[in-house]
């Protein structure tokens, strides 16, 4: 039980991180574009 746990936990972690960078990226994109 408490293996699965941190499994959804760690899973939940890699998904938001993959996330934030997308969007870091997207930002990145958006400034290049503005200048």
């Amino acid at each position: 039980m408490i293996i699965n746990d941190i499994n959804k936990f760690h899973n939940v972690l890699i998904k938001q991180s993959k996330f934030i960078l997308i969007v870091r990226h997207a930002e990145k994109i958006i400034d290049e574009n503005q200048n």
